[in-house]
């Protein structure tokens, strides 16, 4: 994989980091980390509503993949929440803010902003 120098990022942009180690001949190489927009990987499959939630935040898979693991990190990177049901989420417990969460399906990750009101 080619790395480049910089790339243009967007509002809302999904974006995965890969480190180019193979094949490296020095130290410097090997610390080469590659921007690349997650679409191009992955595309998303997956519906969450509402986004902002309130109570409960429902999910609908739209992949041939079954759900592994889900799990909700708060703002500050902190895992809070692995929830065992995969349709729906329960949100009336935390505080209003911002929590990642991340999907885990057999060909990959996939992972959204949410918001608590």
């Amino acid at each position: 994989m080619q790395c480049q120098k910089y790339l243009p990022i967007t509002n809302n942009a999904n974006i995965t980091i890969e480190l180019n180690n193979e094949g490296c001949n020095d130290k410097e190489e090997d610390s080469e980390i590659c921007l690349t927009n997650n679409e191009n990987l992955m595309p998303p499959k997956f519906d969450l509503y509402p986004n902002p939630v309130k109570d409960f935040l429902f999910l609908k898979n739209k992949s041939d993949y079954s759900i592994e693991t889900i799990q909700i990190y708060n703002s500050v990177g902190e895992l809070i929440l692995i929830p065992t049901e995969k349709n729906s989420i329960d949100f009336r417990a935390q505080h209003k803010g911002i929590y990642f969460l991340t999907i885990r399906i057999q060909n990959g990750v996939q992972s959204y902003k949410i918001i608590k009101t």
